[in-house]
Parts: C-alpha cells; structure tokens; sequence
C-alpha cells in the first residue's frame, strides 16, 4: 500500500547506505523546490554509465603548457632578432658607409 502525504503525494521509502542519507535529502529538496532540477538529473543519469570525461582543470592546464611553449618560442625569435639587430648596429671601426 502507498500512502500519500495531505498534499496528495505518494511517499517512496528508500533503503540507502547511510553516508548517502544527506545526498537523497539534498536530491528530494532540489526535485520539490526546482522545477529544472528533474530535466538536469536526468542528463546526468544519462550519461552516468560512460567513461568520465577530462576535468575542466587538466584542459585549463594543458591551455596553459601550449600558451607557454608557444611564449618560449616567441621568447627566442625575440631574443635572435634582438641579437642580429645589434651585430647589424655595431660598424667595423673606420668605416662611414
């Protein structure tokens, strides 16, 4: 038999390992209080069973080496340039032209 509340909803007992009694508590809030909530659990249901995709750090990490590597090579083009500026600079002595 399910009983119902005064408000006409069905009450559902769940048999859950005790560290997870918070997390249902915070799910059944979010599912009463959000009206988007259900359409989001579903997405992440949905997609709970694939392999978990790259963090969002390690793509911000890798952005950073390649920006870095890109930086050290512009670093050096400066450097050589710079170099062969100033041997072009400098003029034997003696001579005008």
């Amino acid at each position: 038999m399910v009983k119902e509340r005064c408000d006409g909803t069905p009450q559902l007992n769940l048999r859950v390992p005790l560290e997870h009694h918070e997390r249902v508590h915070k799910v059944v809030a979010l599912l009463q209080s959000t009206e988007a909530f259900a359409a989001r659990l579903d997405e992440l249901m949905a997609t709970a069973s694939e392999p978990p995709k790259e963090s969002f750090l390690s793509e911000v990490v890798d952005r950073i080496e390649r920006l870095e590597a890109a930086l050290a090579v512009q670093v050096e083009l400066n450097a050589r340039r710079t170099a062969s500026d100033a041997s072009n600079a400098v003029k034997p002595p003696g001579r005008d032209h």
